[in-house]
């Protein structure tokens, strides 16, 4: 019987020390998102060096809006936090958005491995590469990259929003 508990006991240890390596190798969570709801924005041609708010047409203080942020393993290690972070406070979401003033380059970059998702009511309305380490701005569909005015103010907002400490996540 002793020995029973024992070893009930040893697979637990371990189960848990698995999974806690799992967070902190970055395989845990997997994160899962659904397709991005088509929301109308005004098309604009931009010029290079033009400065706009990507946030600019949400209004925070009003819906129910929150913000996933999904980083790679890379990123989630030089920014010391989670590789999921989320938020659905009103006074950050107001704090993210007037920090995401970003300047038009009329460039694209090949790969973004972290992403932000917007949703509204559970729908994602918005999604967009973004790098944070080195060279800091988002890659977007519609605009390509943009680099952000001020990335102190970002990471600053990403610091305030919480880790997800669930195995699975689905956006």
């Amino acid at each position: 019987m002793r020995k029973k508990l024992v070893i009930i006991v040893m697979v637990i240890l371990l189960q848990l020390i698995g999974i806690g390596g799992s967070y902190r190798f970055g395989l845990l969570p997997i994160v899962s998102d659904k397709e991005v709801i088509e929301v109308k924005s005004e098309t604009q041609t931009h010029k290079e060096g033009y400065k706009f708010n990507v946030f600019e047409q949400y209004d925070f203080a009003n819906g129910n809006y929150s913000l996933y942020l999904v980083l790679s393993n890379e990123e989630a290690t030089e920014l010391d936090c989670s590789k999921v972070l989320f938020t659905s406070d009103i006074d950050i979401l107001v704090r993210v958005k007037n920090a995401f003033t970003v300047t038009y380059t009329g460039g694209d970059i090949a790969t973004c491995e972290s992403y932000i998702y917007l949703l509204k009511n559970d729908d994602i309305i918005a999604k967009m590469g973004i790098a944070l380490t080195e060279t800091t701005g988002l890659q977007s569909g519609t605009f390509g990259w943009l680099e952000f005015a001020d990335e102190h103010k970002v990471l600053d907002c990403i610091k305030s929003m919480k880790r997800v400490y669930k195995p699975y996540v689905k956006i």
